[in-house]
């Protein structure tokens, strides 16, 4: 039984390197792990046993080594958690609300605003208020400022049916009321002052209300 426990507490296999795909010109075209060349640095992403590569956008192999050390760094959890408090303690010394007491905040306010004995309802925003909460912790956004516009349409452009995580893995009618959801939730930091407006990526800002328009909801978002 001890055997056993001790299997599962090891670690993880991962690992992120840097290597070079050279051009059919250079000379050094068998040699993946030399540096000193201009050719185009690949980064090597192994976890939980599937790998793939990407690339570093770069000819500079310290650059590369770079964005490889902070991808190690983002699969390290106590690095992790460091990151989490240095960032709740800026808020605090900045007077900024965090991610996580304005979902507190708001869905206090919805319960108290609505039929309280309509649980029915204030389940799905509860829902709504875990989706927001894991997508920003996994993206290590702590503070409502860091909700930007293309941080939001990058959350929303991996919502699909076939998405690689379960929580984006969704389909336009549920998307389209996840993204209702959202809005209603940055709409209420704005009216509580934590954010200046909702962070927008053009067009007219959000109109709650009986009749607003899903196709104008997506393209305010």
């Amino acid at each position: 039984m001890h055997e056993l426990k001790a299997i599962s507490l090891r670690p993880k296999t991962q690992t992120v390197s840097v290597y070079t795909r050279h051009s059919a010109k250079c000379s050094k075209k068998g040699e993946p792990q030399w540096r000193r060349c201009k050719c185009a640095k690949y980064l090597y992403l192994l976890r939980d046993g599937k790998n793939k590569t990407i690339s570093a956008k770069t000819r500079s192999w310290e650059k590369a080594e770079q964005q490889a050390q902070e991808i190690r760094d983002s699969w390290d959890p106590v690095k992790q958690k460091l990151r989490e408090l240095n960032e709740l303690k800026e808020a605090r010394e900045l007077g900024e609300v965090t991610i996580t007491n304005a979902l507190e905040r708001w869905l206090a306010s919805v319960k108290a605003d609505s039929d309280s004995g309509n649980e029915h309802t204030h389940s799905k925003y509860k829902t709504a208020a875990k989706h927001i909460e894991t997508w920003a912790r996994s993206n290590g956004l702590i503070r409502l400022s860091q909700i930007t516009p293309d941080a939001l349409d990058h959350w929303k452009s991996s919502w699909s049916p076939k998405a690689k995580n379960p929580d984006n893995r969704i389909g336009k009618t549920t998307a389209g009321r996840r993204l209702e959801k959202v809005k209603r939730f940055l709409t209420y930091c704005v009216k509580m002052r934590w954010l200046a407006a909702i962070p927008s990526s053009g067009a007219e800002g959000y109109q709650a209300g009986p009749k607003r328009d899903l196709a104008a909801i997506e393209w305010t978002l």
